[in-house]
């Protein structure tokens, strides 16, 4: 059997996926347009919810002298993040609580849960928007948060001035009690006495003292508190703010156009089908030697003479001297047994001795093929098919792997005829049940559907058998094709003798006639077995 050398080929999954997709865009635009209605109707059915925004201007209180803290993210008297926190406090909940009696049997976590703050860039103001099922309750809550923040900063203030004037009373009173005592003993002491100047300098500081606590007490008393200003009351929004149906419907169309993607890579390995060439050579990695095509203007008869002569020169071309030559069919659809019958008359017509034979399950050659006639040799486990010094073109008629098996081994070639239609996974299977026994195959044939075949059949059946066409070269000997070990390397003979010239068959048109004995008898053939090149098969 002839080497075949095989060549690294990249992957082709990527094209593949690409032609699937392409093949497959009325799935993929269905599945977009599903996911994108059914997720407008989840979101029409769905509870609408409702935000309303109140505005908060915020200013320093008067009470404390500063907000802000060092190193942080705003700059200013007021702390802006701090205040925002103060907002989503548990305080301002418990006012909200007590300003409007429908949340008081609400918890204090499910009000907070539906309020959230902002604060836009480079200002002092505080968004407050809330969430609600309806939009009056939204308007309604949003305001009192604002207020309620606004009444807790004022609280706030407040109980800190009340203190700041307690802490200030009681100083004062310290302060009077203790002038009192030294202006009693300033007054009985003499001015002579020792202690006199001392007493004199403790009642001057209190007096200090005592004026200084009067402008404080007197300040804390004029403090105005301003906690801040509503700027814009929330009102009743006119739409829901959730669901958005838009959003939703890119969301749902993204999610269908997701499982279309998988619907079609699912479809597509597990009932992907041959269609065209791209499918051989790139899904299977098989090189293609010919395609049979069906004609409208042509009967089919026709058509498989023309192309079968196609495909016996390329096989011719790439075998270094004739032999057997098993054509494989995917089960089911499976035209080899015809396709055998028209080669060996496409190899007759050439000037080729051929024949062509059937295989059965007991490893039987019956024939011709086209005929299915029962009654010829039987080939024993490790004999070599044996034709007539020629092409031996054989089918096998059923979908028995282990006689295609036991026959592929012994074959010079193997050609995988595959109609449009059949399944990719039964031909990956046979290839890979070929390689097992060390078979390997030369190509593929891209026939026609089946029921084209059994046009073709019938008219390969009823047609006379082809002849050798008339030759002026010696007789061929008859004899074993033997396999590639039993053969002998014998010297062409234009080798041999330069001045000699391979003989040529005029009906033949021209076309030297070969011999087992010496194989390399034209130019471009060796008496060594010639390199046929396949390339591999993609996992």
């Amino acid at each position: 059997m002839p080497e075949f050398v095989e060549e690294s080929a990249p992957s082709a999954s990527g094209p593949r996926m690409s032609r699937a997709i392409a093949r497959s865009w009325p799935i993929l635009v269905v599945c977009l347009v599903a996911g994108a209605l059914l997720a407008v109707v989840a979101a029409a059915l769905m509870p609408k919810s409702y935000s309303a925004t109140a505005s908060v201007l915020v200013t320093p209180d008067g009470v404390h002298d500063t907000g802000a803290v060092a190193n942080g993210r705003t700059v200013g008297l007021v702390n802006m993040d701090t205040e925002s926190q103060l907002v989503a406090s548990q305080d301002v909940a418990r006012l909200v609580q007590q300003r409007d009696r429908s949340t008081r049997h609400t918890s204090i976590v499910d009000l907070l849960k539906n309020v959230s703050v902002t604060v836009p860039a480079n200002t002092s103001v505080l968004d407050v928007t809330y969430t609600a099922p309806s939009a009056a309750e939204a308007a309604r809550r949003a305001n009192d948060f604002a207020d309620a923040y606004l009444g807790s900063r004022t609280n706030l203030a407040k109980f800190d001035l009340r203190r700041g004037e307690r802490r200030v009373s009681g100083a004062l009173a310290g302060v009077s009690s203790r002038l009192q005592t030294v202006t009693a003993e300033l007054k009985s002491t003499s001015k002579k006495s020792a202690s006199y100047p001392e007493l004199r300098n403790e009642h001057d500081s209190l007096m200090h003292q005592l004026g200084s606590l009067f402008a404080q007490r007197t300040q804390l008393s004029a403090t105005a508190i301003t906690p801040g200003s509503l700027i814009t009351t929330a009102t009743p929004p006119h739409s829901p703010s959730a669901p958005v149906k838009l959003l939703w419907a890119a969301g749902g169309a993204a999610i269908g156009l997701l499982v279309g993607l998988v619907l079609v890579q699912w479809w597509a390995s597990r009932h992907r089908r041959i269609k065209r060439v791209e499918d051989l050579t790139d899904g299977l990695g098989l090189p293609l030697l010919a395609e049979i095509r069906s004609d409208r203007r042509l009967q089919p008869a026709e058509v498989l003479h023309r192309d079968s002569r196609r495909l016996f020169n390329a096989l011719d071309a790439a075998l270094p001297w004739p032999g057997a030559v098993l054509l494989v069919g995917v089960a089911g659809t499976d035209p080899s047994a015809t396709l055998a019958h028209s080669l060996a008359g496409a190899a007759r017509w050439a000037g080729t001795e051929a024949d062509d034979k059937i295989v059965d399950a007991r490893l039987k050659f019956v024939g011709p093929a086209a005929a299915d006639s029962a009654g010829a040799g039987t080939a024993g486990e490790n004999d070599h098919p044996r034709g007539e010094g020629g092409y031996l073109f054989l089918a096998s008629r059923i979908d028995d792997l282990a006689t295609v098996q036991a026959v592929a081994r012994r074959c010079e070639a193997i050609v995988l005829v595959l109609p449009l239609g059949a399944r990719m996974r039964a031909a990956r299977q046979l290839l890979d049940d070929l390689d097992r026994v060390g078979a390997q195959v030369a190509g593929a044939v891209l026939a026609p559907p089946a029921r084209w075949w059994a046009k073709a059949s019938a008219a390969a059946a009823a047609a006379p058998p082809a002849t050798v066409a008339p030759s002026d070269s010696p007789p061929r000997p008859t004899g074993d094709v033997r396999s590639d070990a039993a053969r002998p390397a014998s010297p062409a003979p234009h080798a041999q003798n330069p001045d000699a010239a391979p003989s040529t068959s005029p009906g033949s048109g021209g076309r030297g006639t070969k011999h087992p004995e010496a194989p390399a008898s034209r130019p471009t053939r060796t008496g060594q077995s010639a390199p046929v090149k396949a390339r591999p098969r993609s996992s």
